[in-house]
């Protein structure tokens, strides 16, 4: 999945970027987006997506005490 199907999906746009690299060994592109909205408890949960070369590699719940790990 991409980052625009991504967005699609969840019908928003990002919150913002969180952490990027250009990793010159492998010449990958890594890529961290916040993604945050509103459950239906009206609490706020964020996600953090994880992109690949522009591709969807994983996704997990925002942890406010630390960084994403890239």
């Amino acid at each position: 999945m991409s980052k625009d199907e991504a967005q699609l999906a969840l019908n928003k746009k990002p919150y913002e970027v969180v952490a990027a690299r250009n990793d010159t060994y492998s010449h990958a592109t890594i890529e961290v987006v916040q993604y945050t909205g509103y459950n239906n408890n009206s609490a706020e949960e964020s996600y953090w997506l994880y992109f690949l070369n522009g591709k969807l590699d994983r996704w997990e719940r925002a942890d406010g005490k630390r960084t994403p790990i890239i």
